[in-house]
C-alpha cells in the first residue's frame, strides 16, 4: 500500500513496507554459512537462530544503510539508500518507510538511473519525537508517523545536525555554510565558512554548555560563534587537509579530528580551549591519507579516535592503549552507560574501558559497517554496506549486549603500551613517558630511529615543548639537520613552519641557528613567513635572523610572505614587519 500525503508528488511517498522472509548469511572461521530467516517486517516474527551471536533481528535492506538514530519511544529510524527513510519498532517491525528525491528537480529528470545512490541520513531527533533527515540537498522534518511537515533545501550535502536548548537545528553544509533552522523549518540565519578543499561530507558542528557553535570548514578553520550566528573567534587548525569531526569534552575542551589530503601528512587530533587556544596536538601513527575517525569522549574523559586502529587518548593527549580489529574500522566508536566501548568494523567488538577485548560478533559475511549507535537498554544497531560493487548486501543488525561469545585464537592483541621501535616515533607522536623512559634507559637523543625520524625534529613539529625541553636537556642537538628534507630540515625549521611559538623561543635560547637550510636553501624565516606566523617572524627577527637571505631561487623571507595562502591579516602584517626591518 502507497498513500501520498497532501503536496506531495510521486517521489515523495510514505508507505507501510510488506516484505517477504529475508536470508542474511554469517561466516565462520571455517567458512562456515550460518543462515537464519530474518523479520518479516508487518508482523514482526523473528527468525533468530544465533543466539550465541547476541543477534536480535536483522533486516536485509539491499542497499548501504546509513546511520540509524533511536527516538525516546525507542524506534529505530534508518535511512537506506535509493529506499527512503525507514522506521523499525525495537523489536524489528518496519513501521513505515518514507521515500523522497534529492532536492535537485533537474538531477532527478536528468540521470533517473542515478536514484540508487540517493542518501536519506537521519540528522537528528527534536524532543517532539520530530525527526529531521537528510536527503541531497534537502532536509526533511517529518512526524513520527511518517508525515512530512515541512522541507528546506541547502547548497549541497548536510552534516548531522545538532540542537540548541530552544529546538534550533544547526548543521553544516558542504557549500561551506553554517545554518541555524527554526523548529518550524524556517531560515534563522546562515554563516558563511571559509572555501576549501574538500574529499567528503561536512563535519558536524557541537555546542558548547555557553551555549557556542563550533563548526568546521574545508579549509581546516575552527569557527566559534554566538547563538544569533556572530562569530567569536576563528583558528587555523591545520595546515593540509580537512576538519573531519568535532568532539566537547565536559570541561569545555574541544577535539577536532583533521584528516590529510596529502600521503606524507598525518591524521591528527587537535585540542583547543573555549577561547581557541591551543592545547596539543597527537599525530596518528598511520601514515596514510585516510581520515580519522569523529573523536568520541568518553564518561572518564578518554578520547577514543583513530584511522586503521582505534586509539585511547588521555585529556592530555597521551595514549592509553590501541585496539586493532581484523579490517579497518570505518565509524566512531560507542561508549555504553556502563563504559563498554564498542566498536564496528567487519563485525561488532566490545571493549573494556582498559581496552580489553570482551567480545565480538560473529563475522558478517560481505557488509562492512557503516553505523553504530546505542540505545537507552543497551542494545546495539549496526547499518552496513556490501562490499564494494555489492551494495545489495546492505543489511541493519540489531544486538544486545555484551557479545561475549570470542575463542581466544579469534582475540587480537591490545597494545596497552607505546610499541614503537624507538625514541624517535614516541617523540614526534607526543609519548611524554615513554620518551622519559627511554632516555633513562639510555637512548641516544640524536639517534634517527628512521621511523619516527630524529627525536627533537619530530616532537617540535608537532609542538611537544616537554619532550623537546627533556631531550635538549639529555644532550639533543638543536642544530641537527636533515638535508635533504624541504621546509622541515631543522627542529627550528619545523617549529616555524607550523606555529609553534613556545618551542621556537626554547630553541633559539638554547643555541638553534636561524640561518641553517633546507634543501631548497629556505630558512626558518622563509618558512614562517609563508606560513603566517606573525609571532614566530617576531621572534626570530629579535634573534638576528638575515631578512636578505635567499633561498635558491633567489627568493627573500619578503617574497615568500606575498605568495602565502595565510590568513590576509597575518600575511599583510609580516610584509609589514618584514619591510620596516628591511631599513
Amino acid at each position: 500500500m502507497v498513500w501520498f500525503p497532501a503536496g506531495c508528488g510521486n517521489d515523495d511517498s510514505f508507505s507501510t513496507a510488506s516484505l517477504g522472509e529475508m536470508k542474511i548469511r554469517f561466516r565462520s572461521g571455517l567458512a562456515t554459512a550460518l543462515t537464519f530467516a530474518a523479520v518479516t517486517a508487518v508482523s514482526g516474527t523473528n527468525g533468530q537462530q544465533v543466539e550465541k551471536d547476541a543477534l536480535r533481528w536483522s533486516f536485509k535492506a539491499g542497499n548501504w544503510v546509513e546511520s540509524p538514530v533511536i527516538a525516546n519511544d525507542g524506534t529505530i529510524y534508518a535511512g537506506i539508500r535509493g529506499k527512503g527513510l525507514h522506521a523499525f519498532s525495537p523489536d524489528g517491525t518496519v513501521k513505515w518507510a518514507y521515500k523522497s528525491g534529492d532536492g535537485n528537480v533537474l538531477r532527478r529528470l536528468l540521470t533517473p538511473h542515478l536514484s540508487d545512490l540517493v542518501e536519506y541520513v537521519p540528522l537528528a531527533i527534536a524532543h517532539d519525537g520530530t525527526i529531521y533527515a537528510g536527503s541531497g540537498e534537502t532536509i526533511y522534518a517529518l512526524s513520527a508517523e511518517g508525515r512530512r511537515k515541512w522541507v528546506f533545501t541547502g547548497g549541497g550535502q548536510f552534516s548531522t545536525a545538532v540542537l540548541g536548548a530552544d529546538g534550533t537545528i544547526y548543521v553544516t553544509c558542504r557549500n561551506n555554510a553554517l545554518y541555524a533552522l527554526t523548529p518550524e523549518g524556517k531560515l534563522r540565519w546562515s554563516y558563511d565558512m571559509r572555501p576549501g578543499r574538500f574529499a567528503a561530507g561536512p563535519a558536524a558542528p557541537v555546542i558548547g554548555a555557553d551555549n557556542t557553535i563550533f563548526a568546521g570548514d574545508f579549509s581546516s578553520h575552527l569557527h566559534a560563534l554566538t547563538q544569533d550566528g556572530k562569530p567569536k573567534w576563528v583558528v587555523r587548525v591545520q595546515d593540509e587537509g580537512r576538519i573531519v569531526g568535532l568532539a566537547l569534552a565536559s570541561d569545555g575542551t574541544i577535539y577536532v579530528a583533521g584528516g590529510p589530503e596529502e600521503p606524507h601528512r598525518k591524521s591528527v587530533i587537535h585540542a583547543f580551549t573555549t577561547e581557541g587556544a591551543h592545547k596539543w596536538t597527537y599525530a596518528i601513527a598511520e601514515g596514510i591519507p585516510f581520515n580519522p575517525l569523529v573523536p568520541v569522549v568518553g564518561p572518564d574523559g578518554t578520547i577514543y579516535t583513530g584511522v586503521l586502529s582505534l586509539l585511547a587518548l588521555t585529556p592530555e593527549g597521551i595514549r592509553k592503549w590501541s585496539f586493532k580489529a581484523e579490517q579497518s574500522i570505518m565509524v566512531p566508536p560507542r561508549v555504553g552507560a556502563n563504559g563498554t566501548i564498542y566498536l564496528a568494523a567487519s563485525k561488532l567488538y566490545a571493549l573494556s574501558p582498559e581496552g580489553t577485548l570482551i567480545g565480538s560478533s560473529e563475522p558478517l559475511l560481505g557488509p562492512i559497517a557503516e553505523s553504530l549507535t546505542i540505545s537507552t537498554d543497551g542494545s546495539l544497531y549496526v547499518g552496513t554496506h556490501g562490499e564494494y560493487g555489492r551494495p545489495e548486501e546492505g543489511a541493519l543488525f540489531a544486538f544486545r549486549p555484551p557479545l561475549t561469545n570470542v575463542p581466544k585464537k579469534e582475540r587480537p592483541d591490545t597494545q596497552k603500551t607505546f610499541s614503537g621501535p624507538g625514541l624517535g616515533r614516541a617523540a614526534y607522536h607526543g609519548h611524554i613517558e615513554t620518551v622519559r623512559e627511554l632516555l633513562a634507559s639510555g637512548a641516544d637523543p640524536n639517534l634517527d630511529d628512521k621511523i619516527g625520524g630524529i627525536p627533537l625534529i619530530g616532537a617540535a613539529e608537532w609542538g611537544h615543548i616537554e619532550i623537546v625541553e627533556m631531550l635538549l636537556a639529555k644532550g639533543a642537538d638543536p642544530n641537527v639537520n636533515r638535508k635533504g628534507y624541504w621546509w622541515t630540515a631543522t627542529a627550528l625549521m619545523a617549529a616555524s613552519y607550523n606555529g609553534h611559538l613556545p618551542v621556537v623561543k626554547l630553541l633559539l635560547e638554547k643555541g638553534a641557528d636561524h640561518s641553517l637550510r633546507d634543501k631548497s636553501g629556505r630558512t626558518a624565516l622563509m618558512v614562517a613567513s609563508y606560513k603566517g606566523h606573525v609571532e614566530v617572524v617576531k621572534s626570530l627577527l629579535e634573534k638576528g635572523a638575515d631578512i636578505g637571505a635567499r633561498d635558491d631561487d633567489g627568493e627573500t623571507a619578503l617574497a615568500f610572505a606575498k605568495a602565502s595562502h595565510a590568513d590576509k591579516r597575518n600575511r599583510t602584517a609580516i610584509i609589514t614587519i618584514l619591510k620596516r626591518a628591511a631599513k
